[in-house]
C-alpha cells in the first residue's frame, strides 16, 4: 500500500525538480570523488534501467495524471543535469540557459554521460523522499549497491 501523496510536495514539484538538479551539481562537486563512476555502477543508461524497474513499482499506483506529474518532475533532473554540463542544451522548465552551467574546463573534461547520471542519480535522491516516500528504502539499496552515497537525500546544508 502507498503511502498517502503529499500533494503540497507534488504541486512543488517542479520547482523542486530544478532546484534539485542545480543542487545536486554542488553536492555532486563536493560527493561525487571528482566525478569518478563508481566501479559497481552500469552504464548510465543500465542503471537509469535499474532505477526505473523499482521507481515505477511505486508510482503506478496513483492516478494517471500524478503518474505522470511525478516522473516529469523525476526526468527533468536528469535533463536538466545533461543542461549543465553541456553548452547548448536549455533548462528544461525555462527554456533558457541553466541557472548553473558547468565551465567550458569542466564540460570538456567531465561532462560525459557519467557525470550527467550521477547528477540525476543524486537529483532523483533529494525528489524521491518529497514525491514518494515510500519508494526510498528500495532506491537507496540500489544505490547502495551502485556504490553511490544514498545518505544525500537532502540539500546540503553548506548550500545556499
Amino acid at each position: 500500500q502507498n503511502t498517502p501523496l503529499n500533494t503540497s510536495a507534488l504541486n512543488m514539484a517542479t520547482g523542486l525538480s530544478l532546484l534539485s538538479a542545480i543542487l545536486s551539481i554542488f553536492v555532486c562537486l563536493n560527493h561525487c570523488q571528482e566525478f569518478d563512476y563508481p566501479v559497481n555502477m552500469p552504464n548510465p543508461s543500465l542503471a537509469q534501467i535499474s532505477f526505473y524497474q523499482i521507481f515505477v513499482s511505486y508510482v503506478e499506483h496513483y492516478e494517471s495524471p500524478i503518474q505522470v506529474r511525478i516522473l516529469a518532475s523525476i526526468d527533468s533532473g536528469l535533463w536538466n543535469c545533461r543542461a549543465v554540463y553541456e553548452s547548448k542544451p536549455l533548462d528544461i522548465l525555462t527554456k533558457k540557459a541553466p541557472r548553473v552551467r558547468a565551465d567550458n574546463y569542466t564540460i570538456t573534461n567531465y561532462g560525459t554521460a557519467n557525470s550527467k547520471s550521477l547528477c540525476a542519480f543524486y537529483s532523483h535522491l533529494i525528489l524521491i523522499p518529497k514525491l514518494t516516500p515510500d519508494a526510498l528504502p528500495e532506491i537507496t539499496s540500489l544505490y547502495n549497491t551502485f556504490g553511490l552515497n544514498s545518505s544525500l537525500t537532502s540539500v546540503d546544508s553548506s548550500v545556499s
